[in-house]
């Protein structure tokens, strides 16, 4: 009878999910949509790039989606993130390390905030890296 009652109880807690795995939720990044330090290409319009992305493999954001009620509580200068960041080395011929930016960038959801004729869309992205 315990067993019956184990294994019952097993069955239950699989079924609900209870024991499955949470996926964790990810931390916010909001940036301004600086034109002056993103790079849009008219053949790929769903890929912006960023001035500081290397020749060797390329960093850039992926477009997911537009938002346009979301409540930043910090605004962030991309360029200024990027550049301040341990990927980033000025003394190097090879500034940026697109790859590791990718990779730190990923941990996160984050968004580029475009303010346009009293308007303020959020555009969700996802950062990826390609080699060229």
């Amino acid at each position: 009878m315990k067993h019956f009652i184990l294994i019952n109880f097993i069955t239950i807690l699989f079924s609900t999910g209870c024991l499955s795995a949470q996926e964790k939720q990810k931390d916010t990044l909001y940036f301004d949509y600086s034109e002056n330090y993103i790079v849009i290409y008219d053949v790929t319009p769903k890929k912006i790039y960023i001035l500081d992305s290397s020749d060797d493999g390329t960093f850039f954001f992926e477009k997911i989606d537009i938002q346009i009620n979301n409540d930043p509580k910090e605004i962030l200068c991309l360029e200024e993130y990027v550049r301040s960041s341990k990927y980033y080395d000025i003394h190097k011929k090879v500034k940026l390390n697109d790859y590791r930016l990718a990779e730190h960038l990923d941990k996160y959801t984050i968004y580029l905030v475009k303010k346009t004729d009293n308007k303020v869309k959020y555009i969700r992205v996802q950062p990826n890296f390609e080699i060229e």
